[in-house]
């Protein structure tokens, strides 16, 4: 890295030094996959790992950057080293694959300058950058014009260096990122973020000299920002798209807005005993009818379920592909006795029944299991287009999907490998480069989207209707990612809200409190739903709301799960669930893990960890719930691939009422896509 020949990174300084702008990491990745593939391509979850600082000043500084790019699994690194007895430090990662989405629709500006109608001079921008400790040279100051309004910015650009041999000139690329630093003002002042993630890049055509930039909020805290950025020629045409920018705030600067400190005043802890004055479940479920059903004629307008149906049935071709694999040539007919004799591993033997089944047919079981005698499955014939061909026109078809088709298609795609035991499927899920995928498919994927935002709903109401004078106590189990924290904090009351964030392991706890360091009621603690939370520190009925979202499955025996949650839970406290049903959408991607079948409960559960919709209220009730609703899709209860599940604790002096010796049938009376159960009597 020379000065003499990168003269315009000198433009690029924070806080007083010359840094690396993630726009060229961006850069370079585009090249490198250019290099590669021969086409055009795409960047998916680059990660920042550190700032690498540019001594331009210092002559005996030999900075040396190197780029690579394994072909095979598209994985790129950005590392670099100031002397060359020095070992190579990594400083980006990211995976480039080519570019399969289809240019989207045009940006209408005139539009966008109405709604936006607050303009920002650009040199009043570029001197809040500068007192914010982001100084930006001559080569950088690409924005002429800003606007915003309401989480959003439009900006007009014009660059002056010469753009040749780049895909994207990184100081354009940089001021995509530059026109975001008007959402962050306070009081007429910038706060200093700095990118440290971009979840894709997709460069479409080659940006002209001049255009337009278009910033959308995502989410914003104190802490982190997440902007998706649009950059378009001066008609609206879209060039490029940055989605899922996130950047983090600096630490102190000499600009940082002075603290306003008052005293508020906070609900007293109430006793353990105090029952819980919360809305009855079915009274409950009836108010947020409403909302579920905003959100269901979004979802048909959207035309989500014919979408998913042909992600299941792209999934399903992988299977049969990855079966036919360790199968010998031109074998159809095969048992899971032939998959292992083909190099499977045997502790696979019920995930492949299960993904067999999972293929809806498309695998044909010519023949039940009887006895010792295994159930026979037949492939499929290979008439039609490739799977892979048929996996790259879902990414062509649905962009919006591209979550979903992401952490499917890559746990299909190495399905077979897996069942060998030849790849990690650990690393398929966690792979640091998409250490975030989990995360986005939690949050952003459509239907934990459509149940998540049925849960805020509910949770929503209650906090509506919580009393003002006591403490609204609220346990997650399993928090995670905080996907569905993230709904549902901004709904709660913070001057009477004690929040616990809890998770199996504290690794999840630094990104937390980062990402939720504007709600100061949330606590952050261990949780085993596997023990006994006596014995972890929990008081018994010391909780009002229990949020467990797509995890009580996930524990050994779900009885003695529920029957703790029923311990921590206040005379008339409430269980909000959110659980899958469907066991073969689950398979492919966490089927393999060890803690999938981890559960020991088999008169329950036996196939699979996942309980039908219509099993867990009779399950509820004998564990110590008297009242329990289902919110979902307007389908009958027993074909409910997901559902949100509200239930009400009994009260300690009161006998739960034994379950009933059969499942219950899908009410006659009740609202489409709403099940109300009362001990017991099924409506």
């Amino acid at each position: 890295m020379e000065p003499t020949r990168l003269p315009w990174l000198n433009d690029h300084q924070v806080a007083g030094g010359v840094v690396m702008p993630a726009a060229a990491y961006l850069e370079m990745a585009l090249a490198a996959g250019r290099l590669v593939h021969d086409a055009p391509v795409e960047v998916n979850h680059l990660l920042i790992n550190r700032a690498l600082d540019l001594p331009w000043d210092d002559d005996t500084t030999d900075v040396r950057v190197q780029v690579s790019l394994h072909e095979g699994d598209q994985a790129l690194e950005i590392a670099a080293r100031t002397r060359d007895e020095l070992p190579w430090q990594p400083y980006a990662r990211a995976r480039v694959r080519r570019l399969l989405a289809t240019t989207p629709a045009p940006l209408d500006p005139a539009t966008l300058r109405t709604r936006l109608h607050t303009p920002l001079d650009a040199a009043e921008h570029y001197t809040r950058a500068r007192h914010a400790g982001l100084v930006y040279g001559p080569a950088f100051q690409v924005l002429t014009d800003l606007r915003l309004h309401d989480g959003e910015a439009l900006a007009s650009y014009a660059l002056t260096e010469p753009a040749d041999g780049y895909h994207v000139h990184p100081a354009l690329l940089d001021g995509a990122l530059q026109a975001g630093a008007c959402l962050t003002g306070a009081d007429g002042q910038y706060l200093p973020f700095l990118p440290v993630a971009v979840e894709a890049l997709r460069l479409w055509h080659t940006p002209p000299t001049t255009g337009l930039i278009h910033v959308r909020t995502r989410h914003s805290s104190p802490q982190e920002l997440c902007w998706d950025i649009t950059l378009t020629d001066t008609d609206g045409q879209v060039c490029l798209q940055l989605t899922g920018c996130r950047l983090r705030r600096m630490g102190s600067t000499p600009t940082e807005p002075v603290q306003h400190l008052i005293n508020v005043l906070r609900a007293a802890p109430t006793e353990p005993a105090q029952p819980a004055p919360l809305l009855p479940p079915t009274a409950l479920a009836q108010a947020c009818l409403p909302d579920r059903d905003r959100l269901e004629e979004a979802w048909r307008t959207a035309g989500h379920e014919a979408e998913l149906q042909r992600v299941r049935a792209c999934c399903s071709r992988l299977i049969a592909d990855a079966f036919a694999q360790l199968l010998p040539p031109g074998q159809a007919e095969f048992d899971t006795g032939d998959l292992v004799a083909g190099g499977m591993r045997p502790k696979h033997v019920r995930l492949a029944e299960l993904l067999a089944h999972a293929t809806r047919g498309l695998v044909r079981q010519i023949r039940p299991a009887q006895g010792d005698r295994l159930a026979r499955w037949r492939l499929p014939e290979t008439d039609g287009p490739p799977s892979l061909h048929l996996f790259q026109n879902l990414v062509q078809d649905f962009p919006h999907q591209a979550v979903e088709i992401a952490l499917f298609g890559r746990c299909c795609l190495h399905l077979a490998d897996v069942l060998r035991g030849e790849r990690d499927p650990l690393t398929l899920l966690f792979d640091e480069p998409d250490r975030h995928l989990i995360e986005y498919f939690y949050s952003d994927a459509v239907q934990p989207r459509f149940h998540n935002q049925l849960l805020s709903a509910l949770l929503r109401r209650q906090a509506r209707t919580w009393p003002a004078d006591r403490p609204l106590r609220i346990l997650e189990i399993g928090a995670g990612t905080g996907s569905s924290t993230a709904l549902l904090l901004p709904h709660l009351p913070p001057e009477r809200t004690v929040y616990t964030f809890t998770d199996l392991s504290a690794s999840f706890f630094p990104h937390a409190k980062a990402r939720f360091a504007d709600f100061d009621f949330v606590d952050y603690r261990c949780l085993d739903m596997n023990q006994d939370p006596a014995e972890q520190g929990f008081t018994e009925a010391s909780f009002d709301v229990v949020i467990a979202t797509n995890v009580l499955h996930a524990t050994r025996d779900l009885r003695e799960t529920l029957g703790r949650v029923t311990r921590l839970l206040a005379d008339g406290g409430q269980l909000l669930a959110y659980e899958t049903h469907e066991p073969g959408l689950l398979a492919p991607c966490f089927g393999p893990l060890d803690g999938f079948w981890d559960f020991t409960d088999t008169t329950l559960r036996e196939y699979s960890p996942l309980l039908p919709a219509d099993a867990w209220a009779p399950l509820l009730r004998e564990c110590g719930f008297d009242e329990v609703v289902q919110l979902g899709h307007d389908q009958p209860l027993s074909d409910l691939e997901y559902s949100v599940i509200c239930a009400r604790r009994t009260e300690r002096t009161t006998t739960p009422s034994p379950a009933p010796p059969c499942r219950p049938s899908p009410p006659t009376r009740a609202p489409a896509g709403f099940w109300p159960v009362r001990a017991p009597t099924v409506i």
